[in-house]
Formats: C-alpha cells, structure tokens, sequence
C-alpha cells in the first residue's frame, strides 16, 4: 500500500490464513447433518500470533472476524489485515536498488513447546520434537478435495508505480530470546524482495537537464 522510505516502513495488505486442530470441538456430521458452522474467534480459544517487528497495531477489515469450524475439529481463520513494519533500505545501488522487507511472525505469549507454530506442509523434526516434549494433536486427512494453501503468495493483480515484487520466501525458525532463557520460540519469517522502478528517476532527471 505504502512505502515511507524517510521512516523506512512499509505497509502491505495481506490475508492471513491459519489452520489448526481442537479435539474439543468436534461433533458427529452423520447425525447432525453439519459439515461446518462459522463462529465468532472470541467464543473459542485462537494462537495469539503477532508481527515481531511491527511499526503499529494492525488493521484488521474484517468486521465479524469469524472462524469456521469443521466437524472434525479442523479451524480455519483468515484475516484481512493491513500491517505496517519496519524495512532498513540499503540505497548504495539508488536507484537501480532491490529491498528485501521482511515480515517476523510468531506467538506472543508462548513457547513452542505450549504452541508450534509453522508454515504449511513444514517438515517437521521429529527427534527435536520429542526430546522437547512437544506433541502433536493436527488429525490427518485423506480427502483427495483438500485445499492445498501456500505459504505466501502474491496477488495477480498487484502493481505499483516505484516498486516491483520480484521473489518471495517463507521461512520457519526456532529462536531463543534473552528474555526467556531455556525457552524456544516459533518464529516464521516471510521474505519480500523488490526492485525499484528507476524509469522515473531517469526521466525526471532528463526533463531537469533539458529544463
């Protein structure tokens, strides 16, 4: 949406997918004849995720916020949000520059030993997991109609007059913090590079010289 390239902070929308598994919330969809209900996110419990390195409170344009459940305990939660973090520019190649903005997200209150969160379809660690006494509670499925959600993806239509999105990345860590010896943080990064549209510095400068 935005770039404030003195305060270096940007402002990107995005729609924010989570999915997780609460074996509390299940029913019987033979005998209900309910494959899903959607639910305000305040009536059930919802991983506390926050952008780390966030600039200011997000904006969040979904008016019910609502989740769905399904009645094998499988939630889905999207959020129309808007969300302005901090992006140091490295401006030594101005104008023919690349940024890379990166966008930190991770549980605010929990370990990843309470809450492990990851990207989609992550390969977990398995050892690791267990010698930290973290378990598993995701219910598997063999619906050949899955919906298979990326990581991050960029939406076709997106265009800006200075700037170019030209590669993306998502990536999972598990991150100490002094704050919290012993503990181990969940931590997903997403990786935005984008190149500047130098046309229009070169013009103005052409129209300058000519003037």
């Amino acid at each position: 949406e935005t770039f404030n390239q003195k305060d270096e902070t940007a402002v990107f929308n995005i729609w924010m997918t989570m999915m997780w598994f609460d074996e509390y919330l299940t029913w019987n969809e033979t005998e209900y004849d309910i494959k899903y209900i959607n639910l305000n996110n305040k009536l059930i419990w919802k991983p506390d995720i926050e952008l780390y390195n966030s600039a200011s409170k997000a904006k969040v344009y979904n008016i019910y916020d609502n989740v769905r459940l399904k009645s094998n305990g499988n939630i889905l939660w999207v959020r129309p949000a808007s969300f302005a973090f901090s992006c140091p520019l490295e401006l030594s190649q101005f104008p023919t520059d690349i940024q890379t903005c990166s966008m930190t997200f991770g549980s605010w209150s929990f370990p990843e030993n309470k809450v492990l969160i990851t990207p989609f379809n992550y390969k977990y660690d398995n050892t690791y997991l267990e010698d930290n006494n973290i378990f598993f509670t995701n219910k598997k499925t063999n619906n050949k109609n899955k919906i298979e959600y990326k990581n991050i993806s960029i939406s076709p239509s997106f265009t800006h007059n200075e700037w170019n999105i030209i590669s993306y990345n998502c990536s999972y860590t598990s991150a100490n913090y002094k704050c919290c010896p012993g503990d181990r943080w969940s931590v997903i990064t997403f990786d935005i590079s984008i190149s500047r549209n130098s046309e229009k510095y070169y013009l103005t400068t052409i129209y300058i010289f000519i003037l």
